[in-house]
């Protein structure tokens, strides 16, 4: 009888363990720079799962670099706001299970109220 409990327990603790293994996050990381190549420094990042609609934030570091970690898998648009620059939204971003997401932004200085957005079909 012992020895079925102890298997039962071990079982459960195997299921359990392959479950949690299954809840990889990844990450979406990224550079902000403007037409000229130059880096854009404290950039507003928006993450945003297109399933969910839960946003995470991020802010570019003074290189024009920023990261947003433990994304659930899911499809993805990034969006990106910098004073002086116009908007920009960049859509269909595929996170796999531990996966890491490129998404680099060439922002284009504001004349007027516009923003840009763009499309991918980018698997990784």
């Amino acid at each position: 009888m012992k020895h079925k409990i102890l298997l039962a327990l071990a079982c459960a603790l195997v299921a359990a363990t392959a479950v949690f293994a299954q809840n990889a996050n990844g990450r979406i990381s990224g550079t902000v720079t403007d037409n000229s190549g130059a880096v854009v420094p404290k950039a507003k990042i928006s993450v945003t799962n297109q399933d969910t609609k839960i946003s995470w934030k991020s802010t570019t570091d003074e290189k024009g670099y920023y990261i947003v970690t433990n994304l659930p898998v899911g499809m993805y648009d990034a969006g990106v706001v910098a004073d002086g620059f116009r908007s920009a939204i960049q859509k269909g971003y595929d996170l796999p299970d531990n996966g890491r997401v490129t998404a680099d932004f060439k922002l284009e200085l504001a004349g007027t109220n516009q923003s840009v957005t763009v499309t991918t079909p980018l698997r990784q």
